[in-house]
């Protein structure tokens, strides 16, 4: 359930990412999407994966040791959510997008999807979501 003040939490979330690089184990896209979660509801759905990885291919080797396919897979059994369709994804909302080099989760806030780049965080169009997870 989502705490009364989720959106102002969010937003501060999102606030101290704006400019913070994406860093495996530390601040990378499964991370973010975990914290910004954490602030509207409360809960770690990443406290089982922190501390555990510091490379892309070692966070592929901790999805796969805890039995997921996939990254959207992960996502799933982390949130306890089956999936919706990504058109009907809303503020707060943890989404995937497919990009160049791999998946990436984000949230939907402000009318586009936040994710992070190399550079800190980095908007896409809803029309990118590939998958999504409702926020309740």
């Amino acid at each position: 359930m989502k705490l009364e003040n989720w959106e102002t939490a969010l937003a501060n979330v999102l606030l101290a990412r704006k400019t913070a690089p994406f860093e495996w184990g530390e601040n990378d896209c499964c991370l973010f999407a975990a914290d910004c979660v954490q602030a509207q509801t409360g809960q770690d759905y990443a406290a089982a994966y922190r501390d555990r990885y510091t490379s892309g291919r070692g966070a592929l080797r901790v999805l796969r040791n805890e039995g997921h396919a996939s990254l959207a897979d992960a996502v799933t059994a982390a949130l306890g959510a089956p999936m919706k369709n990504p058109l009907f994804a809303q503020r707060g909302d943890v989404v995937l997008i497919n990009t160049e080099a791999d998946p990436a989760v984000g949230v939907v806030f402000a009318g586009a999807c936040q994710f992070l780049s190399e550079h800190g965080l980095t908007q896409r169009p809803i029309t990118d979501i590939s998958a999504a997870w409702r926020i309740e």
